[in-house]
């Protein structure tokens, strides 16, 4: 028998899937030829939808159905298959049922925020999405105080407000979080992240300081209500502009504390906080101070500079710790035998401001020994005096001694002097040296330092040597007086300067000998020359010595000049051309008559220049050709002058561009030239020994040859019965650039028995009659110009044959005789 499914029952439920309980009846197998029940059939679909049903075959009583879409109705129906063997399978009609899955969970709250946060009130906000499923949602909104995990509040937010205000208590830790809850299913819901937050409340106030130089006491004051809530207080303290702070410990709940150890005439900063229970702390408050002056430390390197005889300079380096502001140094200087106990702090020998790091001591005994010490001094209401800084020793200088007396001079060379003086009138300690100084238009040279030496009663002398001839000198003396420790020598005061001039000598050669060129001529030359370079004296005049080479080629002095005066130049004449001459210079100088004639500078070769050669004679046309002229002529007459090389300047007639050759012999071949065209030729001598003179030229007229003409081109023949029409073009290349010459053409007719030989003119054309019909002839066409020297080039040949006699003959004869009426006409 066949039976019916009852409607399917959910077991499960979930957003995605249902778990289905199938009321069929049970599988059945019997005999194979029996109807049973094989398997079953869950088909589902969307209610809504008229899609159609997916389907599920199950072989047992339940089945899960996934990959639903959440809270969605669907229509789900269960059928029972049979199965008949040997035959198609038949089913009944299915049983229905409309199911819905569940919703999915309410979407987590977002950008959970607490604002406004004061003493007992804060401001809660929050994003809630939209429930992807259209559901309603709600939230609740739970307070909670982390440090004991109490719950102080859970409310429920009422519609959609998504900001609420709490009431809660004055500095105190909460963990704040909002929980989302599905309106169709309450049980789902969704929590957001926790917020932390701390109340505000009082803070410390009221900070004070008492600073010493080394420490400061800080206290505070705090809310009476809240001090049973705390638990102790934080305070840091650092160097304003140094962020590396420190911690002091309050004892506890003590609202002071004492800071030690802190550095004079500093600035600090300090934080303080208060921490209560829960580990909440309060806001913190800042501070500031700045600790009192102390006595500085000593100052560092105290040393001595500038000793003299009566005052002394003092240098030193700040303290290493200043611990205020410097106020003043005060330095205190003793003979060497006091010890420090005998300074007396109060009263120095110079005070300074803390600025200055020097002191000038004045007033002090010359040669004597002391002792320096110094001292930093802050004031704080009083002198904060330091340490005493320095003991260094020193001695001060001996005084130099009056300057020697009636400086004088003898004996003066060209290279030396004797100076005398007297021994100074007042000496301090012991007379050691002098000092002579030697100078030239106020330059100091050198200083000699010679150990005074008694001669004839208190006199002193220094002979000086090496000194430059003809030279103003000053001479100063000056006495040396010497110290024991250091030891150096202390000077007097020079003496008033006295001047003498040394007598002139021989002076060097003079240098830089040259010869102006634009002066330098075949018979003379201008001659210059510098001063020497040590004159030693009044240089009088120059002596211009003038050697030329003999008939053994050896140099021979031929004649001196004296100069003038002392001018630095002189014009040599008198002189041949083109000739070589040594020259050289000496200077005089002039002491009471007596002559000093300097050495002879070195010598200078000069060659006198050429003169300007005579015309070149019989200048003469030797050959022609077609593109050169050969020329040639004669040396010049004699002269003073060498002829170098010849220059040849040549053009076409009537045209005034030249073109210009050098050569060295009496003859050449112009080349390169046009042919058939006359030319104007000229020939000059050139010197060019010392400087380029030409002479005037010779000059000739001559005529190049005429090329030959190419042979005729192309050159072609009519045949008739007793006549031949011959044709050709002009040779290659053509002349008619020569508007003198004219091309003839000779046409010739050679036969074994007849020769006939014709001259003619343009056109390029001939017709030669009374030849011989049925009659072969060598044709030859060459051409010639007619100038003074006959020049033919090569023929131009071709073969023909006269036609025989004939009808044709009537033709050809009539063609000749047209032809010859167009040539006539």
């Amino acid at each position: 028998a066949i039976q019916q499914c009852s409607a399917a029952t959910v077991t499960t439920r979930s957003p995605t899937s249902f778990g289905l309980s199938l009321a069929c009846p049970p599988v059945d197998i019997r005999s194979p030829h029996t109807c049973d029940i094989r398997k079953y059939a869950v088909q589902y679909r969307v209610a809504t939808s008229k899609q159609a049903f997916q389907e599920k075959v199950v072989s047992t009583s339940s089945t899960n159905l996934k990959h639903l879409t959440s809270y969605t109705e669907y229509e789900v129906c269960v059928k029972a298959m049979y199965m008949q063997h040997y035959c198609q399978s038949s089913s009944v009609s299915p049983t229905c049922v409309f199911l819905r899955t569940q919703p999915r969970s309410p979407p987590q709250p977002m950008a959970v925020n607490v604002i406004g946060i004061t003493d007992t009130k804060a401001t809660v906000t929050w994003d809630q999405p939209a429930h992807p499923d259209g559901i309603s949602v709600r939230n609740n909104m739970t307070i909670m105080k982390p440090q004991r995990n109490i719950v102080v509040a859970i409310g429920l937010v009422k519609g959609m407000e998504r900001r609420t205000v709490i009431n809660l208590r004055i500095l105190t830790r909460y963990k704040v979080w909002i929980v989302a809850i599905n309106e169709e299913k309450p049980q789902q819901t969704s929590s957001s992240d926790k917020i932390e937050f701390v109340t505000t409340g009082p803070s410390p106030h009221g900070l004070a300081s008492k600073v010493t130089s080394s420490s400061a006491e800080i206290s505070w004051d705090f809310a009476k209500e809240l001090q049973s809530r705390v638990t102790s207080y934080l305070v840091k303290y650092s160097e304003l502009g140094d962020r590396t702070w420190k911690t002091a410990d309050s004892e506890g709940i003590k609202m002071s504390v004492t800071l030690s150890d802190l550095k004079s005439y500093t600035s600090y900063g300090v934080e303080v906080e208060g921490i209560l229970d829960s580990d909440v702390h309060t806001k913190t408050v800042s501070h500031s101070f700045t600790t009192n002056q102390s006595a500085p430390s000593p100052p560092r390197d105290v040393k001595v500079r500038n000793v003299l005889s009566r005052e002394v300079t003092t240098v030193w380096s700040p303290p290493t710790l200043a611990n205020g502001q410097l106020a003043m140094y005060r330095v205190f200087v003793m003979i060497s035998t006091s010890s420090v106990s005998n300074v007396d702090h109060r009263k120095g020998n110079s005070t300074v401001s803390g600025s200055e790091t020097s002191a000038i001591i004045t007033s002090l005994t010359p040669n004597t020994r002391y002792k320096v010490w110094v001292a930093a001094i802050n004031v704080e209401g009083r002198e904060l005096i330091s340490k005493l800084g320095g003991s260094s020793a020193f001695t001060t200088n001996v005084e130099a001694s009056s300057p020697p007396r009636n400086v004088t001079y003898f004996n003066v060379t060209s290279r030396s002097v004797v100076v005398q003086w007297l021994r100074p009138l007042t000496v301090h300690g012991t007379l050691f040296k002098y000092n002579v100084s030697l100078s030239v238009s106020g330059q100091e040279l050198y200083r000699m330092h010679r150990r005074g030496k008694l001669v004839d009663g208190h006199i002193l002398f220094l002979r000086l040597e090496k000194l430059i001839p003809f030279t103003e000198y000053r001479v100063q003396v000056q006495a040396g007086t010497i110290m024991s420790s250091p030891s150096r020598v202390l000077w007097s005061d020079p003496t008033e300067m006295v001047t003498f001039t040394t007598k002139q000598t021989f002076s060097s050669q003079p240098h830089g000998l040259r010869v102006e060129t634009n002066t330098l001529t075949s018979r003379s030359f201008w001659l210059q020359w510098q001063v020497p370079k040590r004159p030693n004296g009044d240089i009088q005049f120059y002596i211009v010595y003038l050697y030329e080479k003999n008939v053994s080629s050896n140099w021979t002095l031929t004649r001196f000049h004296r100069t003038t005066d002392s001018a630095r130049e002189a014009e040599v004449m008198g002189l041949t051309p083109y000739t070589k001459y040594k020259v050289a210079v000496a200077a005089v100088n002039i002491e009471n008559g007596e002559e000093f004639v300097s050495q002879r500078n070195r010598w200078m070769i000069v060659m006198t220049l050429d003169e300007e050669p005579n015309r070149p004679s019989n200048c003469l046309l030797r050959d022609t050709s077609e593109v050169a002229l050969h020329v040639s002529w004669h040396y010049p007459l004699p002269g003073d002058y060498k002829v170098a090389f010849y220059e040849i300047s040549y053009s076409p007639l009537r045209n005034l561009r030249y073109h210009s050759i050098l050569v060295r012999n009496e003859s050449v071949w112009i080349k390169n030239l046009l042919p058939d065209t006359e030319y104007n030729v000229s020939v000059r001598a050139v010197t060019n020994n010392t400087a380029v003179f030409f002479g005037p030229p010779c000059y000739l007229t001559a005529r190049t040859r005429t090329r030959a003409p190419g042979a005729p081109t192309k050159c072609r023949v009519i045949a008739g019965v007793t006549s031949l029409i011959v044709g050709w073009s002009a040779p290659a290349p053509a002349l008619t650039d020569y508007k003198s010459t004219t091309v003839y053409y000779e046409v010739a007719f050679q036969s074994q028995l007849h020769y006939h030989r014709s001259v003619k003119k343009a056109p390029e054309m001939f017709e030669q009659t009374n030849l011989l019909s049925a009659t072969t002839y060598n044709v030859t066409v060459t051409a010639f110009t007619n100038s003074t020297v006959l020049s033919s080039g090569p023929a131009c040949r071709v073969m023909a044959r006269t036609k025989e006699q004939g009808i044709e003959s009537m033709f050809w004869h009539g063609c000749s005789m047209l032809i010859k009426f167009i040539q006539q006409t």
